[in-house]
């Protein structure tokens, strides 16, 4: 999890920075000394949590200024009385760390950070039955690029695992050599898929590497992976990435485990 601090106190920013680098519980990237400073420049940064004292302002409106400003960002203000942390509270601070600074507290605070995260930015909805399609905040992302569309509803098949350059080439770009011109487009394809969600301000969704791609299964909703988890709200109807070929293998998956379903089979029986 990247984190900021805004704190004009040295002793707390770096008890904070010390405990999330040693627990392997994320990294801060950002240092602000002021409240101000942070509401000027925290949205260019991509940062969604903070960590924050009385020594950021004179009050505490900025925390809901705060909160406006980067949109389901999480805010866990450390306290040193229980009239700091009633007025954070009251101004929209998602967590108190109170005096004295432990490890457990600090821990408790980036678990509740890390659940409120993953609440608040589930901007993406993936439907798979029928034609793929993606949507951001309710609206229909269009893309200019069919291969990119294409790369990710693989990478949406694989749920979360890792797909490789030479996978992508041989299923996007089946009758073409595995070449540098392949390796081109599909590198394209990355760059446009990076760009795109970079644009609507989605991060942590599509994740790149050295010759792989992937998406993160837990930053979005999916059709397929909530029937998956025997969400009994949705339901398949036959197509899945209808507009796919390669996509045949998992529908017919899916079109056993629905006529199963009917059959009111146990699925841990049958899987």
């Amino acid at each position: 999890m990247h984190a900021a601090i805004i704190s004009d106190d040295d002793t707390f920013a770096n008890r904070i920075s010390e405990i999330l680098k040693l627990y392997s519980l994320g990294e801060i990237k950002k240092v602000y000394n002021s409240a101000e400073k942070a509401i000027k420049f925290c949205r260019d940064d991509k940062i969604r949590c903070f960590f924050t004292d009385i020594t950021a302002d004179t009050g505490f409106d900025y925390i809901d200024r705060l909160h406006n400003t980067v949109s389901g960002s999480a805010v866990i203000f450390y306290a040193e009385s229980s009239e700091q942390c009633f007025n954070a509270m009251d101004n929209g601070a998602d967590y108190c760390i109170t005096a004295p600074i432990t490890v457990n507290k600090v821990i408790h605070g980036v678990e509740i950070a890390s659940l409120l995260l993953k609440c608040t930015h589930k901007h993406v909805k993936i439907s798979t039955f029928g034609n793929f399609e993606v949507y951001v905040n309710g609206n229909i992302l269009k893309f200019g690029n069919a291969k990119a569309k294409e790369l990710l509803a693989l990478c949406v098949d694989m749920k979360g695992e890792a797909v490789s350059m030479e996978k992508a080439v041989s299923y996007l770009w089946e009758n073409r050599t595995y070449d540098d011109n392949t390796k081109k487009l599909y590198r394209k394809a990355v760059i446009y898929l990076r760009d795109i969600f970079e644009a609507n301000d989605l991060h942590g969704f599509f994740e790149t590497g050295r010759g792989f791609c992937r998406i993160n299964p837990e930053a979005a909703y999916c059709d397929y992976y909530a029937y998956l988890e025997q969400d009994e709200r949705v339901i398949f109807t036959g197509e899945y990435m209808a507009q796919y070929s390669w996509a045949e293998e998992t529908a017919a998956m899916l079109y056993f485990m629905q006529s199963e379903k009917k059959r009111a089979v146990p699925l841990d029986i049958i899987w």
